[in-house]
C-alpha cells in the first residue's frame, strides 16, 4: 500500500479524503475512549450519540471493532452522504440557473427573506416557510432519487 503523504504529494486533490479519514478516526478515538470511561465508571453510555458509540456499546465481537475497520466503514457514510449531497445540489443548482423563470421566481421569493444577508442568515425555520424554495428542493429530491430526465422532467410547482 502506498503511504497517503506519497499520495497526497502526487495527488493533491486526495488531501480532502485524508482529511476526513482524519475525522473518522477522531470519531471513532472519542467513542472507543466514551466506552472505556462509563466502563470504568460503571455506567451506561448514550450510544445513539454517534453511530460508533453504538458500535462501542453493542456487543459486536471486538475484531469487529478494530480501528481499521470502523474507519473504512465510516468513510463508506462519509463518501456516501458527500457524494449524493453533491450530485443532488449540482442538479438542483444546473435547473435552476438553466431557467431563467425558475431563477427570476425563486429570486422574488427570496428577496425578503435574504434581504440582511450575510449579516443576518435566516433561519432554517424561516426557508422552510418558503413554498417555491421548498418545491425547489423537493422537486431535485425526487429527480435525483428516482428519475432519469427522459422519464421525469422537473416541474417546479407549489401544489402539495
Amino acid at each position: 500500500m502506498i503511504p497517503l503523504s506519497i499520495v497526497e504529494r502526487l495527488l493533491p486533490s486526495s488531501q480532502s479524503f485524508t482529511g476526513m479519514e482524519k475525522i473518522v478516526k477522531e470519531h471513532i478515538s472519542e467513542a472507543r475512549q466514551a466506552k472505556e470511561e462509563h466502563d470504568r465508571k460503571g455506567t451506561k453510555m448514550d450510544i445513539k450519540a454517534s453511530v460508533f458509540r453504538y458500535v462501542m456499546g453493542s456487543d459486536m465481537p471486538e475484531s469487529e471493532r478494530s480501528d481499521e475497520r470502523l474507519t473504512h466503514e465510516g468513510m463508506v457514510f462519509f463518501a456516501g452522504g458527500t457524494a449524493t449531497t453533491a450530485r443532488t445540489l449540482t442538479f438542483i443548482c444546473y435547473y435552476i440557473i438553466s431557467r431563467p423563470d425558475v431563477l427570476a421566481r425563486l429570486q422574488e421569493e427570496l428577496k425578503d427573506t435574504m434581504a440582511a444577508y450575510p449579516e443576518r442568515v435566516p433561519s432554517w425555520a424561516e426557508l422552510e416557510r418558503l413554498p417555491y424554495l421548498q418545491a425547489i428542493i423537493k422537486e431535485g429530491l425526487r429527480f435525483v432519487s428516482t428519475s432519469t430526465p427522459k422519464s421525469a422532467p422537473l416541474t417546479f410547482s407549489t401544489s402539495k
